[in-house]
């Protein structure tokens, strides 16, 4: 895959848009506990819809005083209407914009709460990277941002990206918690060619949706030795092999079901590092 948006075919531009919306919206709820100016801006009830025509919308909201999000079709089991849809005309613009570079995106109220749905978007959108960038960040809350942009980026290709079917089809079906660390943990159940971001089996529900799976057996488990082994290969300066070979990383249970995720992450990271413009001495 080329590493630039003017590069990439139709198809692979509306992976990456799925791509972008699902990790963009899970960021910003994932932001809310971390920032006090969020955790201001989240006092009050809002509902934001991110939509592309022809792509599943990503949504964000804001509920007694808690900030998650939805994508990839999943949708908050009370069903009301968005406050504010962002509405991205095409997928490039999508893909642009939520780099922070230039596009078309048209804002549509739809309830009272479209204004603070903005000013909390717009916050948050910035406060992430920040607190990623920050040298002040502690390693286990760098993982634990990291680990909710990478499961995103998983489940999107999984779901649109028909270069990762055969790949993940090959490998055995079943449930897979990632540990990166002081209590930093995300699953995934693996369904034929499908991945779907679940409870940790054990573990208070982080979503307002969801139900506790106690009794949930899990097939698989990619642990990290610390949260800083985990920011690296999440971060992409050192590959999970590496890691695994450096014992920074183990795998316990089904090793082919861990081994058919690394094939979708290097597919997912390679839509990740698209940039939106090419920089200078990079011509056509």
């Amino acid at each position: 895959m080329r590493p630039f948006l003017d590069d990439l075919a139709p198809a692979e531009l509306r992976v990456l848009a799925r791509i972008r919306l699902a990790v963009t919206a899970r960021l910003v709820a994932a932001a809310a506990p971390l920032d006090p100016a969020l955790r201001e801006l989240s006092a009050r009830p809002f509902r934001l819809a991110l939509k592309v025509p022809g792509l599943p919308r990503a949504l964000v909201a804001c509920l007694d005083g808690r900030v998650s999000a939805w994508a990839g079709g999943d949708a908050p089991a009370l069903r009301l209407p968005s406050d504010l849809t962002l509405l991205f005309p095409m997928p490039r613009d999508c893909a642009r914009v939520l780099d922070g570079a230039p596009g078309r995106v048209l804002p549509i109220p739809g309830g009272f709460g479209a204004a603070r749905a903005l000013r909390y978007f717009r916050a948050a959108a910035a406060a992430a990277p920040r607190i990623l960038r920050s040298p002040d960040t502690p390693p286990a809350v760098r993982a634990a941002l990291l680990l909710e942009a990478a499961v995103s980026a998983l489940i999107e290709t999984a779901a649109a990206d028909p270069y990762v079917a055969p790949k993940l089809e090959h490998a055995p079906d079943g449930l897979v918690v990632v540990d990166a660390g002081e209590g930093v943990r995300r699953a995934l159940r693996k369904e034929g060619a499908r991945l779907r971001l679940v409870p940790v089996p054990g573990s208070e529900p982080d979503h307002p949706d969801a139900v506790r799976t106690d009794a949930v057996r899990i097939d698989a488990i990619l642990a990290f030795r610390d949260p800083g082994a985990a920011v690296a290969v999440l971060s992409g300066k050192k590959s999970a092999i590496t890691a695994l070979g450096s014992c920074e990383a183990s795998i316990r249970g089904l090793v082919p079901l861990v081994q058919g995720l690394f094939a979708v992450l290097d597919r997912a990271s390679c839509y990740l590092a698209v940039k939106a413009d090419k920089e200078a001495g990079h011509g056509r």
